[in-house]
This record gives structure tokens, sequence and C-alpha cells, in this order.
């Protein structure tokens, strides 16, 4: 399954142009972008990290449980278990 962001736009999840989302998101890095892309109250430190979240290889357990608690809040779908590794 591609997840090329420029041919099936599914980093947007919300707003007029919606797709639907996913059952769960494969990669730490979608998730991060389409929290950002989206229409989410983000304050300044949740912003960065998810910044921080679309370059890195991989998340430390704490990472991975922050990046989850942000996606249930803006209610998206969670992390695949291992998708941030």
């Amino acid at each position: 399954m591609s997840y090329d962001l420029q041919k099936q736009n599914t980093h947007r999840f919300t707003g007029p142009n919606a797709v639907a989302a996913p059952a769960t998101f494969p990669s730490h890095r979608l998730a991060a972008l389409s929290l950002l892309s989206g229409d989410h109250a983000l304050d300044r430190k949740e912003a960065g990290f998810l910044g921080h979240v679309c370059i890195a290889n991989a998340l430390s357990p704490r990472q991975w449980a922050w990046l989850q608690k942000l996606l249930a809040r803006c209610g998206l779908p969670s992390l695949i278990e291992g998708g941030a590794q």
C-alpha cells in the first residue's frame, strides 16, 4: 500500500478537503504530518515535537506515548504498534 502524500493526500483528515483516515497510521512520520497539517490546536512545544518526529528515524518509548496522546486528543487513529521504529 502506497502512502505517497502527494498522490493520495492522506495527510489531510480534517477540513473541507478531508479524506478518510486510515484505521491506524503505519509510521510515526505520517501520524506527525497529519497532526501538523490538520486544523488542530497545538501549542509551540507540541508543534516542535511533531516537527522532530517527522524527521526522526526512531522514537523513544516516551516520544511514542506522547505522539499517541496527541493523536487521541485530536481524534485521529492510533499508531501501529512498532510503527515508530
